[in-house]
C-alpha cells in the first residue's frame, strides 16, 4: 500500500503543479496553447525515451555486445535532471502567489519580465486582484464539490457512476498512467 502512494504521489505532484504554475506565470492570450504545448512536449518525450530504449535494449552495439545496456539507458535518464534543476531556479515567482503574499511591486517586476506592455500589466493586476477578493478556503471548497454534493444526494445523479469514475481514476493512479 505504500508503493501506491509513493508511486500516486511521484507522479500526481508533477502532472498537477506544473501546468498550474505555467497558467500562473502566462500572459491571458497564451496560457490555453501553453498548457497544449506542455502537454505534447511530454508526449514527445515519452515516445523519444521509449524509442531509445528499445534501441538501447535490442540494437545497440558497444563493445562487441549488442542489446541489453541497462546502464547506459540509467545514464541517458540522468542527464536531463540536473538540466532542469537548473532551469527551475532562473524560473520566476508566481505573480499570484506575490500578491497573495502583499508583494505587489515584486509581481509588477515579475509581469514586466515576461514582456507584457503597460495594459497587459494593468489587465492582468486586475484580474489577480479580483480572483483574490473572492474567500477561498481548501476544506470549504472540498465539501461544496459537486461530485460530492451528487454522491450525498442520489436524486442529483446516480451514485455508482460517481464512485466509477473515482474508482477508474485510482485504477489509473495505481498503474501511473497520466491523464
Amino acid at each position: 500500500m505504500t508503493g501506491f502512494y509513493c508511486r500516486t504521489n511521484q507522479t500526481l505532484i508533477p502532472i498537477l503543479t506544473a501546468p498550474l504554475y505555467l497558467s500562473e506565470i502566462s500572459p491571458q492570450k497564451v496560457r490555453g496553447s501553453l498548457i497544449s504545448m506542455y502537454q505534447l512536449m511530454i508526449t514527445i518525450g515519452i515516445v523519444l525515451a521509449f524509442l531509445s530504449n528499445t534501441w538501447l535494449a535490442s540494437y545497440a552495439t558497444f563493445g562487441g555486445v549488442t542489446g541489453g545496456h541497462w546502464r547506459t539507458m540509467l545514464g541517458v535518464i540522468a542527464i536531463p535532471a540536473p538540466v532542469m534543476f537548473l532551469g527551475v531556479l532562473l524560473l520566476p515567482e508566481s505573480p499570484r502567489w506575490l500578491f497573495l503574499k502583499g508583494f505587489k511591486d515584486r509581481a509588477v517586476a515579475v509581469l514586466k519580465r515576461m514582456h507584457l506592455n503597460d495594459a497587459e500589466i494593468a489587465a492582468e493586476v486586475k484580474e489577480i486582484e479580483e480572483n483574490l477578493k473572492i474567500k477561498q478556503n481548501g476544506f470549504e471548497m472540498f465539501k461544496t464539490n459537486p461530485i460530492l454534493i451528487a454522491i450525498e444526494n442520489p436524486q442529483v445523479v446516480e451514485r455508482r457512476r460517481y464512485v466509477r469514475q473515482i474508482s477508474l481514476w485510482f485504477l489509473l493512479r495505481k498503474v501511473a498512467i497520466s491523464l
